[in-house]
């Protein structure tokens, strides 16, 4: 689905009426990274018609990556009243240091699948 766009990952999360989720397009460079490598994903998130981008890369991002990654703007959650940075940089180690992506809660559809059971059971 995402081939050829460099895009090694999807995370899904909640969307605004708890029942559809929302995408997270996760992206990863391990090499030298500039400011159109942040180009590139927000043009992807755009086309896909995606809320939030993560970049993941070994090295600090530099001065116009995240630059780049500001003007890309916020995600609005309805359901969570809050702004979430539409790209966001990540390196290794502040993954290592557990710091975490900015977005509402992982869509679980298992949870919603038991719920529907038990709905079902009741009738």
């Amino acid at each position: 689905m995402w081939r050829g766009l460099g895009i090694d990952g999807v995370i899904m999360f909640l969307g605004d009426d708890e029942k559809k989720p929302h995408r997270c397009l996760v992206q990863v460079k391990s090499g030298h990274v500039s400011s159109g490598d942040i180009s590139q994903l927000r043009g992807t998130i755009e086309r896909e018609n995606t809320q939030i981008g993560l970049f993941i890369t070994l090295e600090e991002p530099t001065g116009p990556m995240q630059r780049e990654a500001v003007e890309a703007g916020f995600y609005r959650s309805s359901l969570m009243q809050r702004d979430y940075p539409r790209i966001q940089i990540l390196t290794i180690r502040e993954l290592f240091d557990r710091r975490e992506l900015q977005m509402p809660p992982m869509f679980n559809p298992y949870r919603l699948a038991e719920r529907r059971h038990r709905d079902n059971q009741q009738l």
